[in-house]
């Protein structure tokens, strides 16, 4: 009793006691406060996170795959844009250009190569065409390229005499062409030459972006582009 007397009316003790409920209420406070800060901080930057995923727009592409054609000092020769699809053409050194392919293909799961077709010039050089697309959902596919591209028999111009023959139709629906490499075309994931047949129907030409193809006498021109503004 003596020393809770003594304490408590001792000045300093006095003072002590009297604002020690008053610290702990502010370091409480404080402490929480901190801890709310934190939590949302961490929700913040996760929806930021997801928000930056969804927003990937078409121009922010362009824009990086731009820089990338700018470092590798690419010669670009033509560009169209529109509000979903890019149609880049390059004539530039073999691998060079074909690294392109690869950063398109790494660059997002929304970006998607649709078609593709080179040329060779001589000289280690090619003339590529590229048809890429922004895609809302989320594709993992990746377009195999095939092993033969790296011969350096494609770098050798082949020059076919051979006379130009009536096209009775421009259109077929049926056959969709993914890709052109040289004298091969791939339709439906399977390459074909010259003299094979696609569906029933022999292919007797293949250009830098389309094919012709023959059936009862009856010949059609299958183009890589299914729209004119490409061709």
């Amino acid at each position: 009793m003596r020393l809770m007397h003594h304490l408590f009316f001792n000045s300093k003790y006095r003072t002590l006691f009297y604002f020690l409920p008053l610290f702990l209420t502010i370091s409480f406070i404080y402490l929480f406060y901190s801890f709310s800060q934190i939590n949302e901080y961490q929700n913040i930057k996760k929806v930021n996170i997801i928000k930056k995923e969804k927003k990937l727009r078409l121009f922010d592409f362009i824009y990086d795959l731009e820089e990338e054609i700018k470092h590798k000092k690419l010669d670009v020769k033509n560009i169209k844009i529109t509000p979903k699809k890019v149609f880049l053409q390059i004539e530039d050194d073999f691998l060079k250009s074909i690294a392109v392919i690869d950063f398109i293909e790494k660059y997002s799961s929304k970006i998607t190569i649709n078609k593709l077709s080179f040329k060779t010039l001589g000289n280690n050089k090619i003339n590529l065409y590229i048809e890429i697309e922004l895609n809302n959902k989320d594709i993992f596919y990746k377009k195999s390229i095939p092993q033969e591209i790296k011969n350096i028999v494609l770098y050798q111009k082949n020059t076919i005499n051979s006379k130009e023959t009536f096209i009775i139709n421009d259109i077929k629906e049926d056959i969709k062409i993914d890709a052109i490499i040289n004298s091969t075309v791939l339709v439906n994931n399977k390459w074909y030459k010259i003299g094979e047949k696609v569906n029933g129907e022999k292919i007797i030409s293949i250009k830098s972006d389309f094919i012709v193809i023959e059936k009862n006498n009856h010949k059609t021109k299958v183009w890589i582009y299914q729209n004119e503004y490409t061709r």
